[in-house]
């Protein structure tokens, strides 16, 4: 569909006002956060290398990077905040001498120690893309998540903080980065009209094969395909009937914020107990999950019995590097604490339609299972 000059100049004026709210000089619209993570590659023009993404997080990342002619590379995260672990990013540049860029994912909304990340950046020469998909709205030193980086990219998609169930935005302070974010974007197909239907054999496959990975580790080469065969639920440009949506729903973002975060303080002060891991506290953040980790033995039974509960809960998410080529060469003492969040995290809805009876319920299974010796 060929945008309307009136409708080119509504989606020029949503870049305008998420640019000057980020901080950044210019923004570019994109169908999804994925999309923007592949043409902030492809910008950079890059000659073809590793890409250093975060062992656990959203695999879009590792994803959209093998699109843009490079291969990812994983390194461990921290148990402090489950993001990026700079001592091991150390490492694996150390290790990797054709790494053209590192993409820090901002985790369940919390930031990654950025300045750190940066530093080591600079210091081996590499671009930075920083990826705030689900910390939209979130600060780190009270600077806006989102604005950190050489470029750095947000979503509207579905589940995130600011939820249109589409669309995301690459934002850059540099000008020849901006024109050829442009450029690229031009590229870039329309959604499928079939994408629901994408997306649901997707979650088919995705969680039939999680199934069987935990009765065989070898099975994990079964998602090396995956890429190829779904490319299609990843790269598409903006469907501007959402610009609309997005536009009104930027003035709740806060509002949004600010109840995720009453959430996350319930769950952090009910789910006290010396089998429950937390991450350091963050008041910057802007939570997407929350997520505690248990012991391995009692992530499935605390799981199931949420579920069973009627109570919306996830494992987000295993290690990555088992499903990309790279990364099922590296060795895996290279990743003691992804295993350990892969082997015993529990995410937890933070969304305003959980209820303090919901999250009391929640509370409590938890607290009953984890007590027990045996789940």
């Amino acid at each position: 569909m060929v945008m309307s000059r009136s409708d080119s100049k509504l989606t020029s004026l949503l870049e305008e006002k998420l640019a000057t709210r980020l901080n950044r000089r210019h923004c570019v619209l994109t169908g999804r956060a994925a999309s923007a993570i592949h043409i902030a590659l492809k910008s950079l023009d890059l000659e073809p290398g590793k890409v250093v993404v975060p062992d656990i997080c959203c695999p879009s990342p590792a994803t959209v990077t093998l699109y843009s002619g490079h291969q990812p590379v994983f390194c461990d995260v921290s148990l402090r905040d489950f993001n990026m672990c700079p001592i091991s990013l150390r490492s694996i540049l150390s290790q990797h001498t054709d790494v053209r860029a590192i993409i820090p994912v901002h985790l369940y909304g919390k930031s990654a120690p950025m300045n750190e990340i940066l530093t080591i950046a600079e210091n081996n020469g590499v671009a930075v893309i920083e990826d705030a998909a689900q910390a939209f709205g979130a600060t780190f030193e009270s600077k806006p998540l989102g604005s950190w980086g050489d470029l750095s990219v947000i979503s509207f998609g579905h589940t995130k903080t600011l939820n249109v169930g589409w669309g995301g935005a690459v934002l850059t302070n540099d000008d020849n980065l901006a024109q050829r974010l442009r450029n690229e974007v031009k590229s870039l197909p329309q959604r499928p009209l079939d994408i629901n239907k994408i997306f649901d054999e997707w979650r088919r496959v995705y969680y039939s094969l999680i199934a069987l990975t935990e009765t065989n580790d070898a099975l994990n080469a079964l998602f090396l395909p995956l890429p190829e065969i779904f490319k299609d639920m990843y790269l598409f440009s903006l469907d501007e009937t959402l610009v609309n949506p997005i536009f009104r729903a930027l003035d709740c973002l806060d509002d949004l914020v600010l109840a995720r975060r009453k959430a996350a303080r319930i769950y952090r002060a009910k789910l006290q107990h010396p089998k429950i891991h937390h991450a350091d506290l963050d008041k910057e953040a802007a939570p997407w999950r929350y997520t505690i980790l248990v012991d391995e033995l009692f992530q499935k039974p605390v799981t199931d019995a949420l579920r069973q509960a009627g109570i919306a809960a996830s494992n987000w998410y295993p290690c990555l590097h088992k499903w990309y080529p790279v990364g099922r060469k590296q060795d895996e003492d290279l990743f003691p604490n992804s295993s350990r969040v892969a082997a015993g995290n529990i995410n937890l809805w933070v969304d305003p339609t959980i209820s303090p009876d919901q999250m009391d319920k929640t509370c409590q299974i938890i607290q009953d299972i984890v007590s027990n010796e045996c789940p």
